[in-house]
């Protein structure tokens, strides 16, 4: 069992698992994170922690910046004006850009399928969205980590789906 936390209503939570957030840069004692099932709103970063560890947490009006002992930016976040908090979502656009984002993996199946079987199972990872969003969202760039994901993959190789089909069966009939 890991730490507990007294929440504002004064109830006592106790946390049920550890691991690590995928946060480059950071020595792994400033990533150790804790699973507590009840907090369900948000999730707590801690300043502390990531000062410990020879981080820098700088506070603005608007913003926070969290830099590592050099100096680089390891974190942002933002005053959500409505609760007072601030905001660090642990998001692509909140961490930095990783080096090399290629999954081995996924560089082996790229090599190992056709190109039809190979866009079906990107097409399966994103979801089964419709053919027009996958690639609109292709187009913006949403998917520049994923080697071998191009527009020209997705409109020539990809085939109907019935999991897209049937993912879109609730939407309202056309001219009632």
């Amino acid at each position: 069992m890991g730490p507990q936390v007294r929440l504002p209503d004064n109830t006592i939570i106790q946390s049920t698992h550890q691991g690590h957030l995928p946060i480059p840069n950071i020595p792994p004692n400033a990533t150790l994170s804790h699973t507590f099932p009840k907090l369900q709103s948000a999730s707590f970063l801690s300043i502390r922690q990531l000062c410990d560890a020879n981080c820098s947490a700088v506070f603005t009006k608007h913003q926070l910046k969290v830099l590592d002992k050099k100096n680089n930016l390891v974190l942002t976040g933002h005053c959500n004006y409505t609760d007072g908090l601030w905001d660090v979502p642990l998001t692509s656009s909140s961490l930095p850009e990783p080096p090399s984002p290629v999954p081995a993996a996924y560089v082996v199946l790229c090599y190992n399928k056709p190109n039809s079987k190979l866009a079906a199972y990107l097409h399966a990872v994103a979801g089964y969205t419709t053919k027009s969003s996958f690639l609109q969202a292709i187009h913006n760039g949403n998917f520049t980590s994923w080697p071998g994901l191009t527009a020209d993959l997705i409109s020539k190789h990809l085939l109907p789906s019935i999991a897209t089909a049937k993912g879109h069966i609730r939407q309202e009939p056309k001219n009632l």
